[in-house]
């Protein structure tokens, strides 16, 4: 039987009987999930970028002491090579999200591994 939270005529999941495994309702449950948490994964690495960008903004207007405040006051004080340590920071920090994020997108999506 099916798991109730499952699309039951999803090409994903029609395939079962004929790949004679263990159970249908496991691999419904798998494909389920795993398939669509892919591109949830690329938002959220998305989304953590973003953040890093507008913690700048945050920090300066709220007088916060972070690696925003000091970005402005490195920039401000003519300080190149702490402007350069902190862009190298947040550079690292995106590609590293990204990374993270296509390696766990091939390893929940079973058709990006075929490619």
């Amino acid at each position: 039987m099916p798991d109730a939270g499952a699309p039951t005529g999803s090409t994903l999941t029609s395939a079962v009987p004929v790949l004679l495994l263990p159970s249908e309702a496991r691999v419904t449950r798998h494909r389920s999930v795993s398939v669509p948490t892919a591109p949830a994964l690329n938002v959220t690495a998305l989304n953590l970028t973003y953040l890093i960008g507008g913690v700048v903004v945050v920090e300066k207007v709220f007088s916060y002491q972070g690696l925003g405040q000091l970005l402005v006051d490195s920039i401000f004080n003519r300080d190149t090579p702490v402007v350069e340590a902190v862009t190298l920071v947040a550079a690292a920090v995106y590609i590293g999200a990204n990374l993270l994020a296509d390696v766990g997108s091939l390893l929940l999506n079973p058709r990006l591994r075929a490619a």
